[in-house]
């Protein structure tokens, strides 16, 4: 914490026109500041200045400090220092925190999937509803995710194209609500692979015992370089995490050491790897929001 000093003092110091300096004069003399001489520091032991005896019969004023410069009493120094605006903006009086979700779109996909539960983005912001408390204030909630993948790859028995025409229509339905920001990577398309393993010897093998395989490319360092950024700049109190994938903790230890806190979603039936469970503050259990029954069908898009 900086030395305290008074207003006579910062108004001479800053005094450089000749209209400041005589109204700094002016209140220096007001002040009882006998100070004149150009050299601030009074003689005294490590370059202090000598406290002055309290008149008989005045009361102590214990919340008060002295200016360094001209030693003069600053009435309520202490409190005045004590009481500091928080870094992230929040108003005075208001102790809640403010948070950000980062969703890793793919990691939740598959969890929604296995609840057998409509993946739309109706159903993401209820997820990202329900992972804030009442203790904290929603900022923004970050989806990452890949565009569905459009191309026409050869089937690995018949050689036949195969179709793949994915709608990438929910994610601008979502980039669309409030407080929402979609980051989109890129989906690679990595070949066929066996449904079954092993694959059985007995029979012909057609094109149905295959399923294609995608790969998700940049999503995890969007992920990373934009807690980086909510941590430098102190954007937030808190770090709301909805992910499965150990990639991100770099990230979570940058946050942690810049003082944000990490939260880490659980959502039912989900298991978390151990090493994300020791780099987040807290871990927080979810449950599912409520869907009508005649939605909880698969997705009709990848």
């Amino acid at each position: 914490m900086p030395p305290p000093l008074c207003a006579v003092d910062s108004i001479r110091r800053h005094a450089s026109t000749p209209t400041r300096s005589k109204l700094a004069s002016a209140r220096r003399r007001r002040h009882g500041c006998a100070l004149t001489k150009r050299r601030p520091w009074p003689s005294g032991p490590r370059g202090t200045a000598p406290r002055p005896r309290r008149p008989r019969g005045q009361p102590v004023d214990r919340t008060a400090s002295r200016c360094v410069t001209c030693a003069c009493v600053i009435r309520y120094a202490r409190r005045r220092a004590s009481i500091r605006r928080p870094l992230t903006g929040r108003p005075w009086g208001v102790s809640h925190l403010k948070a950000a979700v980062f969703v890793d779109g793919g990691h939740l996909r598959v969890l929604v999937r296995q609840a057998r539960r409509h993946y739309n983005a109706d159903y993401i912001e209820a997820i990202a509803d329900a992972c804030v408390v009442d203790a904290e204030i929603l900022f923004r909630v970050l989806y990452y995710d890949c565009a569905p993948y459009q191309g026409h790859p050869k089937l690995p028995v018949s050689g036949q194209p195969a179709n793949f025409q994915g709608s990438d229509t929910w994610l601008k339905v979502l980039a669309g609500k409030p407080r929402f920001a979609v980051r989109l990577g890129t989906l690679k398309f990595r070949g066929f692979e066996p449904k079954r393993i092993p694959v059985p010897s007995s029979g012909p093998v057609s094109d149905e015992d295959f399923k294609p395989r995608f790969e998700q490319k940049g999503v995890d360092m969007r992920i990373g370089l934009d807690i980086a950024t909510y941590a430098n700049n102190r954007s937030v109190d808190r770090i709301i995490l909805i992910t499965g994938d150990t990639d991100c903790l770099p990230a979570m230890k940058l946050a942690r050491t810049a003082g944000l806190q990490v939260v880490l979603v659980r959502f039912p039936g989900q298991r978390l790897a151990r090493e994300l469970l020791w780099h987040s503050d807290f871990h927080r259990s979810i449950a599912w929001p409520s869907q009508p029954e005649n939605v909880r069908r698969p997705p009709v898009f990848s």
